[in-house]
């Protein structure tokens, strides 16, 4: 397993040729992925987790989880998984030298992989303060990065 790009969590084995009645799951540190796919491409040698707003900041190694569901029932088939990952935080830029009212209203940039995702996900305890105020999350504004 590899992270691919900020957004996928590329699964590389075997027997991924899983039957039609079936559909990949995956997560990482408790998000599920928005889209999982078998990569034709391949002959069924991997599978793409794809995490819309960056794949799962974790700073400690976790290991993802593969899965697939019987679409006829509750019946769910995990696959063995041994590889850690750790996606760790790392600001790449951020807006500077802001000029604003004393009242706020200003845009404040910050450019992450996978920050939106965790901001999105539990924003009573992932947030970016400024000035000790909590800055609204704009979800419509963001990206992966």
């Amino acid at each position: 397993m590899v992270i691919s790009d900020p957004n996928t969590i590329t699964f590389t084995g075997t027997k991924f040729d899983f039957s039609a009645d079936y559909s990949p799951k995956a997560e990482f540190v408790g998000i599920q992925a928005n889209e999982v796919t078998l990569d034709s491409g391949s002959a069924g040698s991997s599978i793409i987790a794809v995490f819309n707003l960056g794949v799962p900041i974790s700073i400690n190694a976790s290991i993802p989880v593969l899965s697939f569901l019987k679409s006829s029932s509750t019946e769910e088939i995990f696959a063995q998984t041994t590889s850690d990952l750790t996606n760790d935080l790392s600001v790449t830029s951020s807006t500077s030298g802001l000029t604003c009212s004393f009242a706020g209203g200003c845009e404040y940039e910050v450019t992450s992989n996978s920050l939106a995702i965790m901001l999105s996900n539990d924003s009573t305890t992932n947030y970016i303060s400024i000035c000790d105020e909590i800055c609204v999350y704009n979800e419509t504004a963001s990206s992966a990065t």
